[in-house]
């Protein structure tokens, strides 16, 4: 069976639990059989956007795809112009029976269409909340959990985001900050930010 995997990146470039996991995964079905080849994205500015190269590791193989350029937008972040139909090539010429998808932050839902356009079964396996949640986690700013995206809740989860960039010496807060941490002030326009009266937070 020839298995695509489709991943945001690989080790050593990247060491999240998703990297690792789709590495170890590759490596698993490899020595069960299969023919594995992941099609992965990478930043290189030396490479002509959307230039492939090719790397085989331990029996299997990953295309590596220039992202090139910065995006220009947040859609263009979200969704690279012309990398779907990059990918839409690469299973034409691969011809996988079977897609796995592990992320797509940076890539686009664009490519399950490429995948299923061409009757290629997918899989996805989700490992966080990205599909829903533009910060992933399904977490507020404030370590709270969030019952889901909408409009409003979404935007003062922006808002409380750009409050904590200006603090400083908070140090790496990807998922959130206890707002125990903070000072008064700080903790106050937060919460006023997150769950409050946004004119109370300085805003509108």
């Amino acid at each position: 069976m020839r298995i695509c995997l489709v991943a945001h990146g690989l080790p050593p470039r990247e060491i999240t639990g998703v990297e690792v996991h789709t590495a170890a995964l590759a490596a698993a079905l490899t020595r069960r059989g299969a023919r594995v080849h992941a099609w992965v994205p990478e930043e290189d500015s030396a490479r002509p956007r959307l230039g492939e190269r090719r790397e085989s590791r331990d029996g299997w193989e990953v295309t590596w795809v220039a992202l090139g350029r910065e995006a220009g937008s947040a859609r263009e972040a979200a969704s690279p112009p012309g990398l779907a139909a990059r990918f839409g090539a690469w299973l034409d010429r691969e011809r996988p029976d079977l897609c796995h998808v592990h992320h797509l932050i940076g890539l686009g839902p664009e490519l399950l269409a490429e995948a299923s356009a061409r009757g290629i079964p997918v899989v996805w396996t989700a490992h966080d909340f990205w599909a829903e949640c533009h910060r992933w986690t399904l977490l507020r700013p404030d370590l709270s959990p969030c019952p889901g995206p909408e409009r409003e809740r979404c935007a003062r989860c922006d808002l409380a985001v750009a409050h904590l960039n200006e603090l400083p010496g908070l140090g790496d807060y990807h998922v959130g900050v206890d707002p125990a941490a903070l000072a008064p002030e700080a903790r106050a326009r937060l919460e006023a930010l997150l769950h409050g009266d946004l004119a109370d937070a300085g805003v509108g």
